[in-house]
C-alpha cells in the first residue's frame, strides 16, 4: 500500500552555485558512502550525481510528509545504487522508527527513481507499507 509520494527537480547550475558558495553543504547533506561514490566522478558528472541524490532526498522527505528537519535529517536518508545500477533509498533506523510510528506499521519501504536531462535532475519517491 502506498503511504506517501514525493517529487523534486534540481537545476545543476543552481546546485553547483550553492555548493561553490557553501562547500559544507556536501558534508551536511550526503553520507560517507554517497561521497565515496561521488569522488569516483569528476566535473559535470560529479555535480549531476550529487544533484540527483539531493533531489531524491527532497522527494523522499516529501513522501514521508516531514520535509527535512528534526524528525528526518539529510543524513537519515542515503541514496545509493544496487549491483545493477538502479537507485535505492536506505533509511536510517531513526527514520524508520519515526515512520513506523507515524504510519502505524512495522514495515516501511522507500523507493526512488532518478533522471536527468540537459541541466536538470528529477526524482520521484514512493513510501509503501505492507497491507493487511
Amino acid at each position: 500500500m502506498i503511504i506517501g509520494i514525493g517529487t523534486d527537480l534540481v537545476s545543476f547550475q543552481h546546485f553547483k552555485k550553492n555548493v561553490t558558495k557553501t562547500p559544507a553543504l556536501i558534508e551536511r547533506v550526503f553520507t560517507e558512502k554517497e561521497k565515496q561514490a561521488a569522488n569516483r566522478l569528476s566535473g559535470p558528472r560529479k555535480i549531476a550525481y550529487y544533484a540527483k541524490r539531493f533531489a531524491a532526498k527532497e522527494a523522499l522527505s516529501k513522501a514521508c510528509g516531514t520535509g527535512i528537519g528534526h524528525d528526518i535529517s539529510w543524513q537519515d536518508m542515503e541514496i545509493l545504487n544496487d549491483e545493477k545500477g538502479a537507485p535505492m533509498a536506505i533509511l536510517s533506523p531513526k527514520a524508520l522508527r519515526f515512520l513506523q510510528k507515524k504510519f502505524h506499521t512495522k514495515n516501511v519501504t522507500p523507493f526512488v527513481s532518478l533522471t536527468d536531462e540537459d541541466q536538470f535532475a528529477a526524482a520521484f519517491a514512493i513510501l509503501t507499507k505492507e497491507s493487511k
